[in-house]
């Protein structure tokens, strides 16, 4: 089934990692419409048309493209998205506009991580045992917004608010002296940190989960607001900063309060973390690329590359895939499209982590092209078209074309906030053996928004070889070859 000429509705253009996919959707002669709140500039020689509307509003976003559609009387082949902002809105259109995608009422399952976690134990797939946290808002909401005239410590003097750790600081003792009455002393009032940990203890107790634990938001994506918690005083500052930074985080996933609010806890499992990137056609896994992760950077979890294939027994890899399509088919014959599937295995035991339905973030779509030569997107689109795809037209998890090595640059820092000073990249990178591909998302004098608050990377290399060793070899010389440096951000 030929992709030229088709006109493909696309849902948010995303951020200029996203430019990958989108330049070989237009090589393939396909023509692009997107739905947005405003035209993204990277994207500018890529898109046909604009559909601009208010993508948070999924009632007016349907009006306008379907005004769109009668306005200047186009009619949409297929839809798409690639991020996990929009796979919502996406399924609310094709709805409107009587396209196949997957329905609502999955991607609404799916994307709240704890449903998720409750559908696996349901389904008798061996999950990490998780507690969702209930707070009070109001009185969170209200108790953030009075620390302005918490001390402040030699970390934060220069800051417009003390840091978290300070005003959690502050009111610890209040906890700990507590803690064992269950009261709050009638000398001074509880506050929203001391009766939440009381609850907590409570509740985590009676969930047998014990610390260390991982707290994580229901909805959203990039690891933001996940954190290793390795005592109380880690889970109120994580707290603290949760409702501190949720507006924005609201605002950033276009999520509605509920889902915004949404915080859970669950056990820490140990083990091997791998990413399966799949294709799947109504509920079946017909390609399935394993990219074992390299360990993360805590507490935050900073995600910093991967290798495919994976250095894990044939065993192992037949353990992933089979509880790949556990989970999908969890949701019957409702999934078709790209499946971003991320789980811990240790020895011959998998257990699930996310579920996601869409592509995976940063160098993925290259990560797998470079290792199987298939090309997610395209198969896609394919199947959003009609197409069946059989199996057979994809090489097995174990018959890759080459070996793939990634790197995600992740800026650190003891603030906050960092300014990237300067960024150089060698000229020679291109030209070594090993390249694959490359991408920096800022430029020098960006201001960069680090964990607690946000986790923004400056981008990602990718490098391949006949061997895994070939391959680790040359990102090393790749990665050597792209320098940059960080800075205070100036108070004035």
């Amino acid at each position: 089934m030929g992709l030229d000429g088709r006109i493909v509705l696309l849902v948010q253009a995303g951020t200029l990692s996203r430019r990958d996919p989108l330049i070989t959707l237009r090589a393939a002669g396909m023509r692009l419409i997107c739905v947005d709140e405003c035209k993204v500039s990277w994207a500018a020689d890529l898109i046909e048309s604009w559909i601009l509307t208010d993508v948070s509003d999924h009632v007016q976003a349907a009006a306008d493209t379907v005004a769109f559609m009668k306005e200047t009387d186009t009619s949409f082949d297929a839809i798409f998205c690639y991020d996990e902002f929009a796979v919502h809105l996406t399924a609310v259109l094709a709805e409107h506009v009587g396209l196949p995608w997957i329905p609502v009422a999955t991607i609404l399952q799916v994307r709240d991580k704890f449903c998720f976690r409750e559908a696996c134990h349901a389904h008798g797939i061996a999950a990490p045992r998780v507690l969702r946290l209930t707070i009070d808002w109001d009185r969170f909401k209200g108790f953030v917004g009075q620390q302005d005239d918490s001390p402040r410590g030699p970390c934060c003097e220069e800051n417009e608010l003390p840091c978290s750790r300070c005003v959690v600081l502050r009111h610890a003792f209040e906890v700990e002296s507590d803690g064992d009455s269950g009261k709050s002393s009638p000398a001074r009032p509880s506050n929203p940190l001391h009766d939440f940990l009381l609850k907590i203890r409570q509740d985590l107790d009676e969930a047998d989960i014990a610390f260390p634990v991982v707290i994580k938001p229901t909805h959203g994506a990039g690891k933001l607001f996940v954190r290793r918690v390795d005592g109380h005083l880690d889970l109120l500052e994580h707290m603290y900063n949760f409702v501190r930074f949720n507006v924005d985080y609201q605002r950033r996933f276009h999520l509605a309060h509920d889902e915004a609010e949404g915080i859970f806890v669950e056990e820490l499992i140990e083990g091997i973390e791998v990413d399966v990137d799949c294709l799947v056609q109504k509920g079946r896994v017909i390609f399935a690329s394993i990219n074992e992760n390299r360990p993360a950077l805590e507490p935050y979890f900073l995600e910093l590359g991967g290798r495919v294939p994976p250095r894990l027994s044939a065993q192992q890899q037949k353990t992933l895939v089979a509880l790949t399509q556990s989970v999908v088919g969890m949701y019957g014959t409702s999934v078709t499209g790209i499946v971003h599937f991320e789980a811990m295995i240790e020895g011959v035991v998998a257990k699930p982590i996310e579920l996601n339905l869409r592509l995976g973030g940063a160098e993925t779509y290259r990560l797998v092209r470079a290792a199987y030569e298939v090309d997610l997107v395209l198969e896609a689109l394919r199947m959003q078209l009609g197409q069946v795809l059989s199996p057979s037209r994809f090489p097995a998890t174990a018959d890759y074309v080459r070996c793939a090595a990634s790197i995600n640059l992740v800026p650190t820092w003891h603030e906050t906030r960092a300014l990237l000073a300067t960024q150089e990249v060698d000229p020679a990178l291109t030209a070594d053996p090993a390249y694959v591909a490359h991408q920096l998302v800022r430029v020098p004098g960006t201001v960069l928004v680090l964990p607690p608050e946000s986790a923004q990377y400056l981008g990602w290399i990718l490098a391949a070889g006949s061997t895994p060793e070939e391959a680790e070899e040359g990102l090393a010389r790749l990665a050597a070859m792209v320098k940059y440096t960080l800075a205070p951000v100036d108070q004035n």
